[in-house]
């Protein structure tokens, strides 16, 4: 009996082992088809043929379905090709079957940052960093994250440990910082970061962003702030040094070295909503050392109104100017002015200005009068190129106690600052006035016509410190008019430091 059982099981175990063999013979060759399979998927994942990555992953996994490497860089491929809930899917098969796989979780993490789960994506973040600190970009998208949470402190905490791990990183690491500033009203450390970027960033649309958030920064910087202080001080030569100084009608045909300054003091009193007031203080002083009876001196008070209403800022303001020439009292002019400022896009602005004033001539009474001036201009930035222009045109008409100095006037204008390499900026300028007067002179026995050119050019920087600026001013004049006394032209050339508050 045992004899025939042993029969009959001894075929059956042998037809059992060809069958073990025969499955084990099996799996190694499906294996070793699904990683063939792999390999040709890494080949074209690193390639960027992801479409091909697709297909033979897509083969790999179904040749060996439990393999956590073939599932992981299918998810890498949906990664590269935006399909992120099918990426999603298939690392979380990966992380099943396989877990401790390198990159696994950052790339899980990245899944969960591109679907917008922020806090998810900030726990798989921060695991990854706490068992790989090394890796820079885990410690920047967790400052991103941070910051989509409005977690602000602790974005800056990530992002300046990132850029301090990596200065590739520094461009986008400082932008994001510097809005995470923003967001917590530290304003000059905004500044300081913006600027940083609008000056290093190696795209454009990174410059243009990072510029239109600096001029944000440093409006907000001078809003908080009621009081604005300008000093500028210079040391020129004049070749032909002006007899009035306020009109600039006669020239003494001698120059003179000296020093000119100024001082303007803004003091915001009242901000109400859109609507602000204050009062301001401007000062100019000349110097002459060898024509000190020509030495000007310019007191101006001033008080203001402004309205914002974006994109439209409206302007009043009441001036008083009060000339001296050398120790004697030259001018007295009443000024009230309007401006409308519109501006157009974030590169575009327009201004539009109306101006009123009344003189009291102390030296030449019959230059009392009244005059209004009309102007229009233009502003447009680029900021990609560190370009500002300015352009406008002018209308303005005189009307004065005597007739030989009634005219209107027409002036047009072109300007730039031009941004240049180690922080130099630029700013050419060119303004032509033409005056028509309206009366036969009554000393030349005709109508004065007269058409002035005025070139400029000037070249800074900052020095030392983003408050202090130094640099070189050069300006031509030349009038040509139809009656000889009143034609000249003059050079004149300055070393010019401001300070600004």
């Amino acid at each position: 009996m045992a004899s025939a059982a042993f029969r009959l099981f001894y075929p059956l175990r042998y037809l059992l082992s060809i069958l073990l063999v025969w499955s084990y013979a099996a799996t190694c060759m499906a294996e070793q088809k699904g990683a063939a399979f792999f390999d040709f998927g890494v080949f074209a994942f690193e390639e960027g043929d992801y479409e091909g990555a697709e297909k033979n992953f897509l083969n790999a996994i179904k040749a060996n379905p439990r393999n956590g490497d073939f599932h992981h860089y299918l998810g890498k491929t949906y990664l590269k090709t935006g399909r992120f809930k099918e990426a999603e899917n298939a690392l979380n098969q990966a992380w099943q079957y396989q877990s401790a796989m390198e990159g696994l979780k950052y790339d899980m993490a990245i899944v969960q940052y591109q679907i917008g789960a922020y806090p998810v994506a900030s726990f798989l973040f921060a695991d990854e960093l706490f068992e790989n600190p090394s890796n820079v970009l885990a410690q920047y998208y967790l400052g991103i994250c941070m910051y989509k949470r409005q977690q602000y402190k602790n974005a800056l905490e990530h992002f300046e440990k990132a850029t301090q791990k990596n200065p590739s990183i520094k461009p986008n690491g400082f932008f994001f910082a510097g809005i995470c500033h923003m967001q917590l009203r530290e304003t000059e450390r905004a500044v300081e970061k913006f600027s940083w970027v609008a000056e290093n960033a190696q795209t454009d649309e990174l410059k243009t962003n990072a510029v239109k958030w600096l001029q944000t920064a440093q409006a907000l910087t001078k809003e908080a702030n009621p009081l604005r202080l300008n000093l500028k001080i210079g040391a020129q030569y004049d070749d032909n040094v002006a007899l009035e100084p306020a009109d600039q009608d006669i020239y003494a045909d001698e120059g003179s070295f000296g020093f000119t300054a100024y001082l303007s003091a803004k003091y915001r009193l009242l901000q109400y909503n859109n609507l602000s007031t204050g009062i301001g203080y401007n000062h100019y002083q000349s110097i002459h050392f060898d024509l000190s009876e020509y030495n000007l001196m310019g007191s101006i008070p001033n008080l203001y109104v402004k309205f914002n209403h974006k994109p439209w800022i409206l302007g009043l303001s009441i001036q008083p100017t009060y000339y001296w020439l050398d120790t004697n009292k030259y001018m007295l002019r009443k000024q009230f002015s309007t401006d409308l400022i519109w501006n157009i896009t974030g590169k575009l602005a327009g201004r539009y200005a109306i101006i009123f004033f009344d003189e009291n001539n102390y030296i030449t009474s019959g230059k009392n009068g009244r005059n209004i001036q009309f102007l229009m201009d233009a502003f447009y930035r680029i900021p990609e190129k560190k370009i500002s222009l300015i352009g406008g045109i002018g209308f303005d008409h005189s009307n004065t106690d005597h007739a030989d100095y009634q005219y209107t006037g027409f002036q047009t204008r072109i300007g730039m600052d031009w941004g240049l390499p180690r922080e130099f900026v630029f700013s050419p300028s060119v303004r032509i006035t033409n005056k028509q007067y309206a009366h036969t002179h009554s000393f030349y026995n005709k109508k004065r016509d007269d058409l002035k050119y005025e070139l400029a050019a000037s070249i800074s920087r900052k020095m030392i410190y983003q408050w202090l600026t130094g640099g070189v001013e050069y300006k031509y004049t030349k009038n040509d008019s139809n009656i000889a006394v009143y034609g000249h032209q003059s050079h004149k050339a300055a070393f010019i430091i401001s300070a600004a508050y």
